[in-house]
């Protein structure tokens, strides 16, 4: 497994690690002193904390207090602390959004390279498929995170560092609105571009992002492009370059602790002692998962594994498989809704049945099953 590694540029200039700790740093403890001021219990352990023991707060330790107390308050707590706040936000947003025209935005970009990680792992970070807790860990200013980009999204964040949270609601596309100064990059084979409404009464208020990614041999390249509507401060666009790129390189940093995590879990499966025959996984079997049924074929020849996965739409060859004992492990590439993304296969055959799972990045999907009768 290689090591992580990623670049940060802002406005065509290099941005440094530190650089972008300290402003998260910064803003977490922001967050933490306006929950605490809006009523918010905010704990160590079982200790509350003051506004001035928030000040004493190290940055690892505020950044876990902070996810744990947003993560807690959840999405009907955060609606029911926040109501004013948000009824003060969304009529600005509003009125800065009256007689927009698309020539007339702030934009903001960055460029984050990335090694070690893929694409597909990533994305699931940043578009909040993988568990609202994640989206909530990428960055200090997001509040609720719930459903992903490609299906349809809610939640409420903070833009650009500046002002307040606004809760809203968006479906992600690949086709950028007309009239806009930004274009798609043809160099990136995968644009996305995400416009946001307001939640309360679906008013468009005109704020979006641009995400291409182009993904190279161990990892990816991604350009993103923040739009708000040029009645709107710049101060909003500013800050929201650095937003972006804190939420990129913490998604990067989370979906490579999973990574880490699974092929741990791997290594663990293929260097245990040996259960069962190998010649038990050979055949046909008969799978489920998230309620549709399909097909695995299994072959073995020593410790190799081949066969094809038929299931959830994905059809595939088997590729890198192993086996221990009763237990496998294999890569299948397909092509799925963001492109052509690698999913790992692992599982265990026990007589006539068999459990495993398929990954895609960090989502995992149970498989359970039987052998099919021959």
């Amino acid at each position: 497994m290689s090591d992580l590694t990623y670049t940060v540029t802002i406005d065509g200039l290099p941005w440094r690690e530190d650089q972008l700790r300290r402003i998260e740093y910064e803003r977490t403890l922001h967050v933490l002193h306006e929950l605490k001021t809006l009523g918010v219990p905010v704990t160590d352990g079982d200790t509350e904390l003051s506004h001035i023991d928030l000040n004493w707060l190290d940055p690892d330790r505020a950044e876990q207090i902070s996810l744990e107390t947003r993560a807690a308050l959840g999405e009907d707590g955060f609606l029911e602390v926040y109501a004013d706040v948000l009824a003060d936000s969304e009529r600005r947003w509003k009125e800065w959004a009256v007689d927009y025209g698309p020539a007339d935005v702030h934009t903001a970009e960055i460029t984050i390279e990335a090694h070690g990680i893929g694409f597909a792992e990533t994305m699931s970070i940043i578009g909040g498929a993988a568990s609202q807790h994640d989206a909530l860990a990428a960055n200090p200013e997001h509040y609720v995170i719930i459903g992903d980009i490609e299906t349809g999204q809610r939640g409420a964040e903070t833009f650009g560092m500046f002002g307040e949270p606004i809760y809203m609601h968006g479906v992600a596309h690949d086709t950028v609105p007309e009239g806009l100064p930004v274009q798609k990059d043809p160099s990136f084979p995968i644009a996305i571009f995400g416009e946001m409404a307001t939640k309360s009464d679906d008013t468009n208020f005109h704020v979006g992002a641009l995400h291409q990614f182009r993904p190279t041999e161990d990892g990816f390249v991604v350009t993103s492009i923040f739009i708000a509507p040029g009645r709107a401060p710049k101060a909003v666009a500013d800050g929201h370059k650095i937003h972006f790129a804190l939420e990129i390189i913490n998604s990067i940093r989370i979906a490579y602790a999973r990574k880490q995590a699974q092929a741990a879990e791997d290594d663990a499966l293929m260097s245990a002692a040996p259960t069962g025959e190998a010649s038990v996984v050979d055949g046909t079997w008969n799978v489920e998962a998230r309620g549709r049924r399909g097909t695995l074929t299994l072959t073995t020849d020593g410790d190799r594994l081949t066969g094809r996965v038929d299931v959830m739409g994905i059809k595939a060859e088997i590729q890198d498989g192993l086996l221990n004992g009763s237990s496998f492990t294999g890569t299948i590439e397909a092509d799925g809704p963001v492109g052509h993304v690698r999913a790992r296969l692992s599982g265990s055959v026990d007589r006539d049945a068999l459990n495993g799972a398929i990954k895609v990045g960090i989502i995992k999907t149970t498989l359970a099953g039987s052998r099919a009768e021959s």
